[in-house]
């Protein structure tokens, strides 16, 4: 076996137990050796995952992130990240890593520092207007806690009007002059 197929083999076998260990239901403050390693490994290739789905404590928030967009003149539009059930089946399996990079990177507060580039994202996907740039994006958490099942059992497919989700600023960056430049 030439030192090319063994090096490959080597990776793989790497990488699988990088998976496997990042997977396992270790307690959140649990350490392991190499842990820190692996973890920058896996969030930097896209490939970390998370047990809350399996845990005794699964994620209870179906939340999504808005921007407000205030223009020079005045004008306030709002943008919606895309939220995955308003997608066709396709279109809402490739944007999976997005949605979880949404919910569990882009809205919470230690994680302030990407901020300003999912802000520079946003600007990218609107319309620019040289006349009526771009003056602030403020970002904006929508929530609806999910409800124990056991206590109140919605029918399959049922989602929460927006005008019932709970929301709130938390962040505004403003763009100068340019918008989306």
């Amino acid at each position: 076996m030439g030192i090319r197929k063994k090096a490959i083999i080597a990776w793989i076998v790497v990488h699988l137990s990088v998976l496997m260990l990042e997977v396992a239901p270790f307690k959140p403050d649990q350490d392991y050796p190499g842990k820190r390693l692996f973890t920058l490994y896996l969030r930097s290739t896209g490939l970390w995952q998370d047990w809350s789905m399996f845990s005794p404590e699964p994620f209870r928030l179906n939340l999504h992130v808005e921007a407000r967009v205030r223009h020079q003149n005045g004008l306030e539009t709002t943008y919606t990240l895309p939220r995955l059930h308003r997608l066709p089946r396709l279109e809402r399996a490739l944007m999976e890593r997005y949605r979880k990079w949404e919910v569990d990177w882009f809205r919470i507060d230690e994680n302030r520092h990407i901020w300003a580039d999912g802000t520079r994202f946003i600007l990218k996907q609107l319309p620019v207007d040289p006349g009526n740039p771009v003056e602030s994006v403020s970002l904006i958490r929508r929530w609806h806690e999910i409800e124990d099942p056991r206590i109140r059992f919605r029918e399959w497919g049922y989602r929460v009007p927006d005008s019932e989700l709970t929301g709130f600023e938390f962040a505004t960056h403003s763009t100068g002059q340019t918008g989306a430049k």
